[in-house]
């Protein structure tokens, strides 16, 4: 049974990068309709037009410094979309062999982490799975190892009363029970997973949305000052006008 978790594992790493190309030109496609309805939006109300040189000129570098962010968002944002999508329809779809496997595994980690590290306070997830890995002189790839490191984050969610992030998830996992967990409490090992995967991969959807979002803030910042300027202007203009004139000859 682990050989197919493995042999499945192999094969979500090709359908990872598959995907995570198929959705960054998505992504790309998307993006560069958006930009040209921005920028043609922006033209035609005359948005970005400055009185000033300096400021026109940095204003009007939004027409390429716009079409280059959103660009940039849409590859990072379906690349990772792609990437997330398909982990999670791979744990869905192979819900009874992860369920075996952890049965397997989960107790395999735990009998290891109490005969090696009896004061397990301040090791993570990851070194123990390392360690363990090493003692069979079998590391695997990254994508094994993180899957194995959300198996055990699911099972913490499950055979738990705690409610959020576990500070020392080794602690908690050495003094868990196995044995009095059944199979029907490990059904609940998926959603656990695809939740764990979700907060992990919202990290890099900010990660790489917040640069590039930022100047959106820039260029509508930019915006709206140029308008309230002109506002200002045009109410001193007609307050003026309004003014009555004194002829004192």
């Amino acid at each position: 049974m682990e050989n197919s978790i493995l042999n499945a594992l192999v094969d979500l790493s090709s359908q990872l990068l598959g995907n995570f190309f198929f959705y960054s030109l998505m992504g790309a496609l998307i993006s560069i309709f958006a930009s040209i309805a921005v920028i043609k939006f922006c033209k035609r109300r005359g948005l970005l037009e400055r009185s000033n040189k300096l400021w026109a000129f940095l204003s009007k570098s939004a027409y390429v410094l716009l079409p280059v962010s959103f660009l940039a968002i849409g590859i990072t944002q379906g690349g990772i979309y792609g990437l997330h999508t398909t982990a999670e329809e791979w744990v869905t779809a192979t819900t009874d062999p992860i369920i075996d496997y952890a049965e397997k595994y989960i107790p395999e980690l735990q009998s290891y982490v109490n005969a090696h590290f009896p004061n397990p306070k301040g090791v993570s997830i990851e070194q123990a799975i390392i360690a363990h890995e090493k003692s069979q002189g079998d590391l695997t790839g990254a994508v094994n190892r993180t899957f194995k490191e959300n198996l055990i984050g699911g099972l913490l969610d499950v055979a738990t009363p705690y409610d959020g992030a576990i500070s020392e998830p080794l602690v908690v996992l050495s003094e868990i029970d196995i044995h009095q967990i059944k199979r029907r409490d490990f059904q609940l090992l998926p959603a656990s997973i695809n939740a764990v995967t979700s907060i992990f991969f919202a990290t890099y959807y900010w990660m790489f949305f917040a640069p590039f979002g930022m100047y959106f803030l820039v260029v509508l910042a930019d915006i709206f000052l140029a308008k309230m300027l002109r506002i200002t202007k045009r109410t001193e203009e007609v307050n003026r006008q309004d003014m009555p004139q004194w002829d004192f000859v």
